[in-house]
């Protein structure tokens, strides 16, 4: 069985976290990006995000 040496406890789970973060901070801007792309019109302000209506609703 090979020795992992000291430095690889601290980088192997430090890699993996950091991986880990990166995934759910790209899958909370992936989220951000499609709702405020299907919900929100761009006339919308900020303040009025509890009106949610589809954009193409508007467009027929």
């Amino acid at each position: 069985m090979p020795q992992i040496s000291p430095l690889s406890w601290v980088m192997i789970p430090l890699f993996f976290f950091g991986f880990f973060m990166l995934m759910m901070v790209g899958f909370w801007w992936a989220m951000k990006k499609s709702f405020s792309f299907f919900f929100i019109s761009s006339s919308d302000s900020v303040e009025r995000v509890n009106s949610l209506y589809w954009k193409w609703e508007f467009l027929c």
